[in-house]
């Protein structure tokens, strides 16, 4: 707001607030002492305009020396930066808000693995308790037996519907490092024992390849093949439902450092 010749000659302090005018100050008592010896150097400040407003701005001074390589004056550039200023907080909102979304994500995946999991074991009660059912079909005066059981069937129904609701709030791929203990060949057992009396009512035959074991042994997180074998079996017994004579074979091979299992129809 200054014509140049209102501010020739006159001190910087007029256009400088007390401490932006005590910091510039300090920096020409650094120059003069030779602490900044001959290099560049910037800092902020905030500028006062004729009118009184203010405004951030950058500021870089630079020694200008003699012939013997002393300092005689420092020339300074000074740039108003209120739009860097401007920018760089709409850089930090988005990052605030990219920081809010990770969150968010982090509570989805969270979310949806713990759906996930808590869905396995209460298909296995499910399924071990219609096998309940289907053995007391066979002995009398077991009717009041069956009735709790059913009501237990309808009390994971709820809890599958509420699961449900997790799961599909996102479908994340899950990396679930998890300690285990079993080897893949029990895991093999327990999965295809769990599922075959189901597998048999949806008219399907498991065919195991007898090479699956070993191969399973070499694998390295036995979780996460119990979860692909559950999956797999589940979605395929899912799918044969209603169908007459279906098989599903399982065969698994290695293949330089990788385990690879095939389900086919």
């Amino acid at each position: 707001g200054y014509k140049p010749e209102e501010l020739v000659g006159k001190s910087i302090n007029i256009v400088l607030r007390s401490e932006s005018y005590q910091k510039a100050f300090n920096s020409l008592e650094k120059r003069n002492k030779g602490i900044l010896e001959n290099k560049s150097y910037f800092f902020e400040f905030t500028q006062v305009r004729k009118d009184g407003s203010e405004f951030p701005c950058e500021v870089r001074t630079s020694p200008i020396l003699n012939s013997e390589g002393d300092v005689v004056e420092i020339q300074g550039f000074s740039r108003d930066i209120t739009n860097i200023k401007a920018a760089e907080e709409k850089l930090d909102l988005y990052r605030e808000q990219m920081g809010h979304a990770k969150r968010l994500a982090m509570l989805v995946t969270i979310s949806a693995t713990v759906a996930h999991e808590l869905n396995q074991p209460l298909t296995v009660i499910r399924l071990l308790l219609q096998d309940c059912l289907l053995e007391l079909s066979k002995v009398d005066n077991c009717e009041k037996v069956a009735e709790d059981i059913n009501d237990s069937l309808i009390e994971i129904q709820k809890a599958s519907r509420v699961i449900q609701r997790f799961r599909d709030v996102a479908k994340p791929s899950y990396d679930i490092a998890k300690e285990y203990q079993d080897d893949g060949g029990r895991i093999l057992d327990k999965i295809v024992g769990l599922m075959s009396k189901t597998a048999i009512r949806s008219n399907m035959q498991l065919i195991i390849s007898s090479n699956v074991k070993e191969v399973l042994s070499r694998a390295g997180n036995s979780f996460d093949i119990e979860q692909v074998f559950f999956i797999m079996i589940e979605n395929a017994i899912q799918a044969a439902a209603g169908q007459k004579n279906r098989q599903l074979k399982i065969n698994g091979y290695i293949e330089d450092d990788s385990v690879v299992l095939t389900f086919a129809d």
